[in-house]
């Protein structure tokens, strides 16, 4: 979808998609993005309006409402922001921006040691937005990050306008088949964050969803089943002493399976447990989340990897 947003910012125009069906019910939200923020979920919008821009053209037009980065006319100017990440962590990267003509202009956003590059189409008109998924990121500490964009090549009379930049947290590895046994495998490294301190953990002796200190904080996996079933339910759990005792759901689709953590005496000491089955009604793709409904200590656990393993009749 694409907004228009006229010159003086008191009306916001929403164009729907010509392939939308006349009968379809769309679900919308927008977000303005006039404050760089995070939300519980980890997903950051960076703020035009809290940029730091390097340059002798680009400077932010100042509209409630419209707040952008406009008059980038030199490609030579560019654009950070030094943000403190709460947690390290993979993250699709997301680019609100206008531009009235030119279809060969291509910009890089970094963060960190880590880039994604892309070229831009024009919008059709300087009011114009339109939300483009830039490619991914990794943040690989907590702290002080520099993240920021500039332009390797400008075509028409300007770089854009940029609005915001969004940085949406996503899967860690690869995607996650089942295996030629029936079992399917969901490693820490593959797991989907949600949540601002929870992370995976990438030392050797910890491989793990850990730092769960964040009740709210949440993860899940996304596979691909081919055989329908009952699935016996195992983790491989580590929990310090002391702090053992936090209620914990699975959730897969409608389906809840609840257990508690147990302490093994430290959290990277990580003991095989079976908690329960779970039921893949057809070969099809499928969401497996876990969440912590309360957290009697310090942190929830350290979770290396969760197996689902066909329940043999």
């Amino acid at each position: 979808m694409e907004i228009d947003i006229d010159s003086t910012s008191e009306t916001i125009s929403l164009l729907v998609p010509k392939t939308a069906r006349p009968q379809e019910t769309l679900d919308v939200s927008l977000e303005i993005g006039e404050e760089t923020s995070q939300d519980p979920h980890g997903k950051i919008i960076l703020s035009s309006k809290d940029a730091n821009i390097v340059g002798t053209k680009a400077k932010l037009e100042s509209n409630p409402g419209n707040y952008r980065i406009g008059f980038w006319s030199d490609a030579n100017d560019r654009v950070n922001w030094n943000y403190k990440a709460s947690r390290p962590g993979m993250y699709d990267v997301y680019l609100t921006y206008s531009k009235a003509s030119g279809s060969k202009t291509s910009i890089r956003f970094t963060a960190a040691r880590s880039q994604t590059t892309t070229t831009l189409s024009p919008t059709g008109s300087w009011y114009r937005y339109r939300t483009i998924k830039l490619g991914k990121v990794y943040i690989p500490q907590s702290g002080a990050t520099e993240l920021g964009v500039h332009c390797l090549k400008m075509d028409g009379g300007a770089v854009m306008n940029l609005k915001t930049i969004t940085l949406k947290p996503t899967g860690e590895g690869n995607p996650i088949m089942q295996d030629i046994d029936g079992s399917i495998t969901l490693h820490a490294s593959d797991a989907t964050i949600q949540g601002v301190k929870l992370q995976y953990e990438t030392l050797p002796h910890k491989n793990t969803v850990g730092y769960w200190v964040n009740e709210s904080d949440w993860a899940y996996w996304e596979f691909t089943a081919r055989r329908p079933g009952t699935y016996a339910v195992e983790i491989l759990q580590g929990c310090g002493k002391g702090h053992g005792g936090s209620e914990v759901h699975l959730e897969l689709g409608s389906e809840q399976l609840a257990f508690k953590v147990e302490e093994t005496g430290h959290f990277q000491n990580f003991v095989p447990r079976y908690v329960g089955q779970m039921t893949l009604k057809r070969p099809d793709q499928y969401r497996l989340a876990i969440k912590p409904v309360k957290k009697v200590a310090g942190a929830v656990m350290d979770l290396r990897r969760i197996r689902l393993v066909p329940v043999l009749k």
